[in-house]
């Protein structure tokens, strides 16, 4: 579809549009001024996916302050870069994929321009998918996005690599419910969080880490902290490389504990039936945590392992 180089009030064919995929590349020329003038054809934008060929640094956000560009009707913004141009006041899913950074001084920029565009935007943001940012940075950034509801984050590193960062993640989430008074406004980071989905094994270290803090989202109402949501779903990536535990009676107790505090605990491909204390393979049917637009899909349920 030819595009206009600068911006013509009379250019129509993208005028109704409210869903838009725009992929670019440093070899197409791709830069902001080319995708405002793009956007400004869009007033009725509700859904837009910036898709880039690889990883790249974006050199219009060095360029000299300006006014943002608003999209009034946006709701789901999906990107790698361009943070730095746009405000979104209706937004309340937005997907972050940086997968490469290289240095503390380009994720202090990068974390610093998504930072702004939050707190421009002043969106009630409810969900936040995380591709390629390290823990430090979740810690940042969640702290300005208080109506979070559905957190999805994927760790930079390979899947089978254990980190000890994002359990001090959970740890922090924890302490700020902790250090809440009772009685008082609620303080803590992320009061609304309902759902937690992301890539991590389930070593026991990390289960417990959860189970401990879905435990103190759980009680915060009966320890006189109203306005804290408890944790309802809980989805990690697999389990161990050792695989699922032979000897169930003994090996799931963590994952038990963890199913208590929350509805739904899924690990990888097996989720936890609480009534007949099984894991049954099929994904649980949360449709509100599927990323925006997308239809719930259930499958039937295969008995897997039963323990007591």
């Amino acid at each position: 579809m030819p595009l206009p180089a600068t911006f013509d009030p009379n250019y129509k064919l993208l005028a109704s549009c409210k869903k838009l995929t725009l992929h670019a590349s440093q070899e197409s020329g791709f830069d902001s001024d080319k995708m405002l003038v793009m956007l400004s054809g869009c007033p009725d934008l509700i859904e837009f996916r910036l898709v880039l060929d690889r990883p790249i640094i974006d050199s219009s956000q060095a360029a000299p302050a300006r006014e943002r560009f608003v999209l009034p009707k946006l709701r789901f913004y999906s990107a790698y870069i361009a943070f730095s141009f746009l405000r979104t006041p209706l937004l309340t899913h937005l997907a972050v994929q940086r997968d490469t950074i290289n240095t503390n001084v380009e994720r202090e920029d990068y974390v610093g321009y998504l930072k702004q565009f939050i707190r421009a935007s002043s969106a009630a943001l409810e969900y936040l998918s995380v591709k390629g940012l390290e823990p430090a940075s979740f810690e940042e950034i969640l702290k300005d996005v208080p109506s979070i509801k559905y957190l999805s984050f994927n760790k930079r590193m390979s899947l089978w690599e254990p980190t000890n960062s994002y359990q001090t993640l959970f740890r922090v989430l924890l302490e700020s419910v902790v250090k809440v008074v009772p009685g008082e406004k609620p303080t803590c980071i992320c009061p609304n969080l309902e759902a937690i989905s992301c890539d991590l094994l389930a070593v026991p270290s990390l289960v417990k880490t959860m189970s401990e803090f879905a435990r103190v989202r759980a009680a915060a109402a009966v320890a006189g902290k109203p306005g804290i949501s408890p944790i309802r779903r809980i989805e990690l990536g697999d389990w161990p490389p050792s695989g699922m535990p032979a000897t169930p009676a003994q090996a799931y107790i963590n994952e038990d504990e963890l199913a208590r505090h929350v509805e739904e605990l899924t690990i990888g491909k097996h989720r936890y039936d609480k009534a007949s204390r099984m894991w049954l393979l099929g994904a649980c049917p949360f449709k509100n945590f599927l990323p925006f637009g997308q239809p719930a899909l259930e499958e039937s349920p295969i008995g897997l392992r039963r323990y007591t």
